[in-house]
């Protein structure tokens, strides 16, 4: 149970901030909606929420499902995929020269 939180932790920030938020901006840069590109980020972040989540029930199997193993990665998720997207939007605005 200890690496329930930094796996679905790590999941969440790799697949919304560093190379996920760069993904989805490379992913939507040609649609040149910024909307597809917060919405890509966000199903990013979730997803490796619960793929770091999975990782964690994979190091303690006899852990007991929980509604905290929906609940957490969803939350861990969205936040990331906000902060990331925020991050990337930052980046891209006050590139010299401009994106």
């Amino acid at each position: 149970m200890k690496w329930l939180v930094p796996l679905t932790l790590a999941g969440a920030i790799f697949g919304g901030i560093y190379p996920g938020a760069f993904a989805a901006f490379l992913l939507t840069a040609s649609l040149g909606s910024e909307i597809v590109c917060f919405i890509t980020n966000l199903l990013l972040s979730v997803f490796g929420a619960f793929v770091g989540m999975m990782a964690a029930n994979e190091i303690h199997k006899p852990m007991t499902f929980r509604r905290v193993h929906v609940v957490m990665p969803l939350v861990l998720g969205i936040l990331c995929g906000i902060a990331g997207y925020v991050l990337a939007d930052w980046a891209i605005r006050n590139a010299d020269p401009p994106l």
